[in-house]
């Protein structure tokens, strides 16, 4: 056994290791906001009022009256004194040992837990002070969200009163050039040792919350897992709070259960960035982009970015769907979108948590590819093969066949086999072709959409309208492994 202090303790039992704060998805109504037991509530008013209290003097003043009084209860007399007297001489000749009492000075924990009696005052009811457990839990996370984002300003607090400290240990250390070297090694521990780690483990965050508070809890929540001995783990449904930025897509992991079996996908640090520069390089190569747009410095920072511009909240529901199309643009989301919610709703108990993904163009298709790889998201393929076109590249222009031919390629990868629901499906010249619809020129994305469906709405040629659809239909199904 060492007789030196584990970090200013006798023994590691008796040291603080961190803050734990677990909020819950699912609760009774009054157990968020208790402080009589464990609750997210009591939780965090140790961190941002509690260690405050002991600071002020009244504390001082407070624990300076529990030693009196445990005086005056030991002292001849006194309640302490008469009762062990009386005790001891009972038990003491039976066991050998005897019994001592004294009063223990309330700590932080100790007030919040027994002593603080939060209450709201409502202005509706006179101003009436109410039991928090009297509001849902709607109003009770919101509170909750409150606390935790005022916790990146105590963070900050904690941080100059560590340096502090430090800088206090540092000159300690220098008066005490006598001290023994085990001593000294002891402050040394207490100076770079920090026990203020604080875990928040939180569930379901975006309950209750409307979506624009959503994003702003997101941001709160990354600022405060940020701060240096805190770490956020959440877990969440809501698009609202996956990452955007593909410097910090690895942050995210992604499970999903089949067959009883628990699966987790998390990218490794860098290696999205990585493969996405690299992807660049490769298709430039296999099109034979001799002159492509820009500086090599300003096609890494194009490709390292990707994501933060085209992850937008919409398509972020890729990371919560079991199943995603990829498609090139507006056009076929729209399109599709309608469809399923009209004459293809057959297909949506098949189809279960499934996301088209509007991939801004065919160059960008094997860039989600490669996001799909990554998070292990079962993904089809359906673009354009673009082959009336026939017109040559101009520039940094992708060559279409070649492109194509590259896409192909790719998901025929060991990585992309057992995530790809079908070989891709090209769609002859483009989709409205294919329908048939004599779409306006000048015409694209969403507008080209409209178009599209309001052609189909008329009731001019119905049937063989309705003919093009069950071949796309066909189509459709072919891409993501169904039964039309």
């Amino acid at each position: 056994m060492q007789s030196t202090a584990f970090y200013g303790t006798q023994n590691i039992a008796a040291g603080k290791l961190g803050e734990l704060i677990y909020i819950p998805a699912v609760a009774k109504t009054g157990d968020l906001m208790k402080v009589t037991g464990p609750s997210p509530f009591r939780d965090i008013m140790d961190v941002v009022v509690g260690k405050r209290l002991i600071e002020h003097k009244a504390f001082e003043e407070v624990t300076g009256a529990i030693d009196k009084l445990e005086a005056q209860a030991s002292a001849s007399g006194g309640p302490f004194q008469t009762f062990t007297q009386e005790f001891n001489s009972r038990f003491s000749p039976q066991w050998g040992v005897s019994i001592d009492l004294k009063l223990r000075k309330p700590s932080a924990e100790d007030i919040i837990k027994t002593m603080l009696d939060p209450f709201f005052r409502d202005p509706s009811l006179e101003n009436r002070a109410l039991d928090l457990e009297y509001y849902g839990q709607g109003m009770q996370r919101a509170a909750i969200n409150e606390l935790i984002e005022m916790l990146p300003e105590y963070q900050k607090i904690k941080e100059e009163e560590k340096k502090k400290e430090k800088a206090q240990a540092a000159a300690r250390k220098a008066k005490a050039a006598t001290a023994t070297k085990s001593r000294a090694r002891a402050k040394k521990d207490d100076a770079v040792f920090s026990a203020d780690y604080t875990l928040i483990l939180y569930e379901e965050p975006e309950a209750f919350l409307h979506p624009a508070k959503q994003m702003a809890l997101a941001v709160k929540l990354r600022t405060l897992g940020a701060q240096p001995n805190c770490q956020v783990i959440a877990s969440s449904h809501s698009s609202e709070f996956a990452s955007r930025n593909v410097s910090t897509l690895h942050h995210m992991a992604r499970f999903e259960k089949c067959a009883g079996v628990c699966r987790v996908r998390q990218p490794e640090a860098d290696r999205l960035q990585n493969e996405l520069c690299c992807l660049a390089g490769k298709i430039s190569e296999s099109l034979k982009i001799t002159k492509p747009y820009g500086t090599d410095l300003q096609r890494q920072h194009r490709d390292e970015h990707f994501f933060s511009a085209w992850l937008d909240t919409e398509r972020a529901a890729i990371f919560f769907a079991n199943k995603v199309l990829l498609v090139e643009g507006a056009t076929e989301r729209v399109l599709f979108d309608y469809l399923l919610r009209g004459p293809w709703s057959n297909l949506l108990d098949q189809l279960g948590n499934f996301a088209v993904l509007e991939c801004g163009g065919k160059y960008n298709v094997s860039r989600y590819m490669t996001l799909m790889r990554e998070f292990g998201i079962p993904f089809g393929i359906m673009i354009d093969d673009d082959q009336k076109n026939g017109e040559k590249r101009k520039g940094d222009a992708p060559d279409q066949n070649g492109l194509n031919l590259f896409i192909e390629n790719l998901s025929q990868g060991h990585d992309y086999l057992e995530l790809r629901c079908a070989p891709p499906v090209l769609i002859h010249e483009n989709i409205e072709a294919f329908l048939g619809s004599p779409t306006e020129k000048g015409l694209s994305g969403e507008f080209k959409a409209y178009e599209i469906i309001a052609w189909l709405q008329d009731e001019d040629d119905s049937v063989r309208k309705q003919e093009r659809i069950e071949a796309l239909k066909v189509k459709f199904c072919e891409a993501l492994g169904l039964i039309p």
